[in-house]
């Protein structure tokens, strides 16, 4: 039952945490809004396992859990501090019956060019990007033989990367055309991941990481404003769930097939195939009109 609870917060929360800065921020600054979210979110689910662990060791479960509590009704405070400035007009199509709402939400992005081509390649992304780091890296180390600290830095050399885009993207804002950005960064990363396939090394694999990771940071940093931004204020929240169903439906068939492919051929090719759809779909994006001259305007 808890998880229940805790899995409908998520589903609330996900999609209407993402839409909150377009109700803040001008778009000239969005980008660099988000990629502050993304430093913080990040950073929380780096630091969260180690300090909850610590917490349990220290002080207990229950007392852990009540932590968690607290820190719920802290994030209540702030949203109650900043409801006025994120509200909106509640209009006649705002106040449809839920299904009406569902449907109108999948419309819109899909008869909406740019958004459409943003959450198709978002869903591309979820589908050969983002499995990288989580199984795809201990596979191949676990068949080459290599030990647990050369895969932590690798995990960790991705991590650097997407931290350090994000990093500059906070100080610098995002690039002018976030469309052609995005792309980039996707194929970036495609490339990179397919590349560790034939990595003889760990040097050379951490090398590749580092350099999958700065492409998924480009593209991450880009591609999240460039959709705020083109969604309409009245339905930020509608067109945010649907980003948020491209990105999570993917990875329930990526995964399966890593390990189908992993059991019955080697890891090196479960890379070569997710880095080439990876660069495959930047490629196309690139090669999209739209998308590749989108930028980040209201």
């Amino acid at each position: 039952m808890i998880a229940v609870a805790l899995g409908t917060v998520d589903a609330f929360n996900i999609p209407a945490s993402a839409s909150v800065p377009k109700l803040l921020v001008d778009a000239h600054v969005l980008g660099r809004a988000m990629a502050a979210r993304q430093i913080l979110t990040q950073g929380a689910m780096l630091c969260g396992p180690p300090l909850g662990g610590a917490a349990i060791a220290i002080v207990g479960l229950s007392a852990t859990f009540w932590a968690g509590a607290v820190s719920y009704l802290g994030m209540l405070v702030v949203l109650w501090r900043v409801r006025s400035k994120a509200t909106l007009t509640v209009t006649a199509a705002q106040s449809a019956t839920l299904s009406r709402q569902v449907g109108q939400g999948l419309l819109m992005v899909f008869t909406t060019p740019l958004l459409r081509a943003i959450v198709l390649l978002t869903g591309a992304f979820a589908m050969f990007i983002v499995p990288f780091s989580p199984p795809l890296v201990p596979l191949v180390s676990t068949e080459r033989g290599w030990d647990a600290m050369t895969t932590g830095v690798a995990a960790g050399a991705y991590g650097v990367g997407m931290a350090c885009v994000t990093v500059c993207v906070l100080w610098r804002g995002t690039a002018e055309r976030a469309g052609l950005s995005a792309s980039v960064g996707m194929l970036t990363a495609g490339m990179a991941i397919a590349a560790t396939a034939a990595a003889p090394e760990p040097l050379v694999f951490w090398f590749s990481a580092l350099v999958a990771g700065l492409g998924t940071g480009v593209f991450s940093t880009h591609v999240g404003p460039l959709f705020v931004a083109a969604s309409p204020r009245e339905a930020i929240g509608r067109v945010q769930a649907v980003v948020a169903f491209a990105q999570w439906l993917p990875l329930l068939l990526a995964n399966p097939l890593i390990g189908f492919l992993a059991q019955r051929h080697t890891a090196a090719v479960a890379l070569v195939l997710w880095g080439s759809g990876a660069a495959v779909a930047g490629v196309v994006a690139l090669y999209t009109p739209r998308f590749r001259g989108a930028v980040i305007t209201e």
